[in-house]
């Protein structure tokens, strides 16, 4: 990738480099520590995950990646079954858990239905589901 090249937000994976979901400065410090590294590859998972364009070292380019997510958390995924698609059998498990308000880390979310993380199963989280219904994930 040269330097005046371009690259969306859609082409990089989230920049999430402690797994957490949420991208702060956990995720700045990793981030920091790999800092102008010269040889980010495929064997190193391109510095720890990093070098986010995958342009083969750490830089502004990939600050940016970083910066554009800032205190951001990832949206759950509706795909509650793990098949590959966003299907009838994603609702039954969503249902399973509507309509609650007790949702936290400790139950994971309602067993990961509360996709916003406000406390509750409710139709905002519905819409997650719909939005991405029959999509294969």
């Amino acid at each position: 990738m040269g330097v005046y090249d371009t690259i969306t937000l859609l082409d990089v994976p989230w920049p999430d480099l402690n797994g957490d979901r949420k991208v702060n400065l956990l995720d700045l410090a990793i981030f920091v520590s790999q800092w102008l590294d010269p040889v980010c590859n495929e064997a190193n998972n391109w510095c720890i995950g990093a070098d986010f364009d995958k342009s083969s070292r750490v830089n502004f380019v990939d600050y940016a990646v970083l910066t554009g997510k800032w205190l951001m958390i990832k949206p759950m995924d509706p795909d509650l079954n793990r098949d590959g698609i966003v299907n009838l059998k994603d609702l039954l498990l969503f249902v399973s858990q509507w309509p609650r308000s007790d949702c936290e880390l400790a139950n994971n979310w309602c067993v990961y239905c509360d996709f916003n993380q406000d406390g509750k199963v409710d139709l905002i989280d519905f819409s997650n589901i719909a939005n991405y219904w029959l999509e294969k994930m």
